[in-house]
């Protein structure tokens, strides 16, 4: 049986402070939609988020659901207070815990837990975010070809004729490929080296601990494509761009992603 995460307590969330949180600046664009405070639910990890985490990304559906809640929530004095909501896409196998370690390089499948959101990434120039964000082109791919783990789970400016990682699905994408849905695109920390990448001679980025390479990669919270997504998070567009400009790194903004079994009313 799938081991599952202890549920937290209740979190209070206060009415009030909807307006208070419209006096900090990283409460995103003036013309964002502030969501009335409601009783929905939040994933168990929550409880592990230190005082220090104010903005937070859930990600709600059922393990066979390639549809979610996404809502975004802001942390004021002691209270979370809820932002934005939206219907999003998740892994067109659904949801995948990571209890026994379960979830397995394309399969389909979106792994729940408690997550970083890293840094931004996409088509054009910063869009308006604070966050660290990379503008990429037609030589970008993101790795993960288990037979070459340095560069796993791992961001390439180019693949030369060098490179032992195979440059076609499912042991990489080429990120151009999917412009339309990377236009705003963020990295979500799942399974990510345990050391920083670095360039090699060659132009490849490798690490010296690689991440589990049986797990899968490129993980990313991003603008919704056609229909379910490969084990990404996916919400639409004008959403995305709400995010992209919310995110802050004083706020250090996390995403959990749960189901049903996995949370509790506020």
């Amino acid at each position: 049986m799938t081991r599952r995460p202890r549920l937290c307590a209740a979190l209070a969330v206060a009415a009030a402070a909807v307006t208070a949180f419209g006096l900090l600046g990283a409460s995103g664009p003036a013309s964002a939609q502030v969501v009335a405070p409601t009783a929905v639910p939040l994933p168990a990890d929550i409880g592990q988020l230190p005082s220090t985490v104010k903005q937070l990304v859930t990600v709600e559906g059922g393990y066979t659901s390639t549809y979610a809640t996404v809502t975004a929530w802001a942390r004021v004095n002691g209270s979370w207070v809820v932002r934005m909501r939206t219907t999003g896409r998740v892994g067109y196998s659904g949801l995948s815990d990571m209890g026994v370690g379960i979830r397995r390089q394309s399969d389909g499948t979106t792994p729940t837990g408690l997550y970083k959101i890293g840094y931004g990434f996409g088509t054009g120039s910063n869009p308006g975010t604070s966050m660290w964000w990379r503008r990429f082109d037609r030589n970008d791919y993101w790795s993960f070809d288990a037979r070459d783990p340095k560069t796993y789970n791992v961001f390439q400016t180019q693949r030369p004729a060098t490179a032992y990682w195979r440059a076609y699905s499912p042991y990489s994408e080429h990120l151009y490929d999917l412009a339309s849905e990377y236009q705003y695109a963020f990295l979500i920390n799942f399974n990510l080296p345990k050391s920083k990448p670095y360039q090699r001679a060659d132009g490849q980025w490798v690490t010296s601990s690689p991440a589990n390479t049986a797990r899968g990669g490129g993980i990313f919270l991003h603008v919704n494509g056609s229909g379910a997504t490969a084990g990404c998070v996916s919400v639409p567009r004008d959403r995305m761009l709400w995010l992209t400009r919310w995110f802050g790194p004083a706020y250090q903004p996390h995403i959990a992603i749960g189901t049903t079994s996995l949370i509790r009313s506020l």
